[in-house]
């Protein structure tokens, strides 16, 4: 019952500003937290973006701006460094495979599933992992 709570909140969100951010702490499991997109699929025919190594803020706020850049652009560069995200750092947008991705986003594999049983057209799930390196 409190995953389909959750997707309904995640499909509000996705319904108001066109996508969600989830954030999933460490786990007893020896997975470290993470941070990534749901929605940037269906909503720019993008990938979904992966943060894994940053602060949950600052990771937050990374995929928000990749979001809005998104929405002014169409697109985003992968494999090219991006400035001006994160003050004094360079962003690297890089294709996961999808086996190794699966399961850090697994709420975004759930919403996938949900929003096409419900008529909705997502494409197949990609992701990208946002690397974050500091400028010399």
């Amino acid at each position: 019952m409190k995953v389909r709570l959750l997707l309904r909140q995640i499909r509000n969100l996705i319904d108001d500003f066109d996508w969600a951010v989830m954030e999933v702490p460490p786990g007893s499991d020896k997975m470290s937290g993470c941070v990534y997109s749901i929605g940037f699929g269906a909503a720019f025919a993008f990938a979904e973006v992966l943060c894994i190594g940053i602060a949950p803020g600052e990771a937050k706020s990374l995929v928000n701006q990749l979001g809005a850049r998104l929405e002014a652009a169409g697109t985003l560069p992968i494999g090219q460094e991006i400035q001006g995200l994160i003050p004094g750092c360079s962003v690297l947008l890089q294709p996961m495979q999808e086996s190794e991705a699966a399961p850090m986003v697994a709420m975004a594999v759930a919403y996938y599933s949900y929003a096409r049983s419900h008529g909705e057209i997502y494409p197949e799930l990609s992701v990208v992992q946002a690397i974050v390196t500091k400028l010399h």
